[in-house]
C-alpha cells in the first residue's frame, strides 16, 4: 500500500522528527522524565508548544518517551511499577487534604494507545480528609463519603487524586497514560 502526502505533510514529518530527536538526546543525557521542567525548557505552556514551525503536545511527548524506551520495554516498566502496589496520598502525593492508602487490584496496558486501565481499591476505613470548604475539621473518609451534602464531590476527588499520583509517578516516567477503570472504595 503506497501513502500519498503533500510537500506540506512531508515538511511536518521531517520536523517532527527533529523535535524527536531533540528529546531523545536530552533524555540521554539528563534521564528520561517529563516534568513541568522539561516541559518548560522546551517552550511547553498548558500542555502545548510550538517548536520551530512544529506543533507538539504533551501527548507526543509521551509517545516520545515511550518510543525512546521501546513500546514493550515501556509496557513492562509501567506495569511493575503498578502491579499489586499499594500508594499513599498524603504521605508520599499531597492532594487537598486527604489522607488515604489504595491499591493496585487491576491493570490492563495497551501499546497501541499507550495507556494503562487500572482498577483500585481505596482503603477509607483507614482514610481520612479535611473539610476545607465546611468547618475545617477532619473527617473519616468513610463517614464524609456517606454523607449526603458532599460524599458525591469526595468520592470524584478521590478518583482525581488516584490520577494524578499516578499521571506523576507513572506516566511522567514511562510515557504511558493511565485511565482509571475501576475505584473500589473498601
Amino acid at each position: 500500500m503506497k501513502f500519498i502526502i503533500t510537500e506540506e505533510q512531508e515538511d511536518l514529518l521531517r520536523s517532527h522528527d527533529k523535535v524527536q530527536k531533540m528529546f531523545f538526546k536530552f533524555w540521554d543525557k539528563n534521564g528520561p522524565k517529563i516534568d513541568e521542567d522539561t516541559l518548560k525548557l522546551f517552550g511547553f505552556e498548558r500542555g502545548t508548544a510550538m517548536i520551530g514551525s512544529t506543533p507538539m503536545n504533551v501527548y507526543n511527548v509521551r509517545r516520545f518517551l515511550r518510543e525512546w524506551y521501546g513500546e514493550t520495554k515501556a509496557l513492562m516498566m509501567a506495569k511493575e511499577m503498578l502491579d499489586g502496589k499499594t500508594f499513599s496520598i498524603g504521605k508520599e502525593f499531597v492532594c487537598g487534604g486527604y489522607n488515604f492508602d489504595f491499591k493496585i487490584i487491576g491493570l490492563k496496558g495497551d501499546e497501541d494507545w499507550g495507556q494503562i486501565d487500572v482498577s483500585v481499591e481505596v482503603d477509607v476505613k483507614n482514610g481520612s480528609v479535611d473539610l476545607i470548604m465546611d468547618d475545617g475539621r477532619t473527617e473519616n473518609l468513610e463517614t464524609a463519603l456517606s454523607n449526603d451534602d458532599y460524599g458525591w464531590e469526595i468520592e470524584g476527588e478521590i478518583s482525581d487524586c488516584i490520577l494524578d499520583l499516578l499521571t506523576e509517578k507513572i506516566t511522567n516516567t514511562t510515557g504511558y497514560g493511565i485511565v482509571i477503570e475501576k475505584v473500589i472504595l473498601d
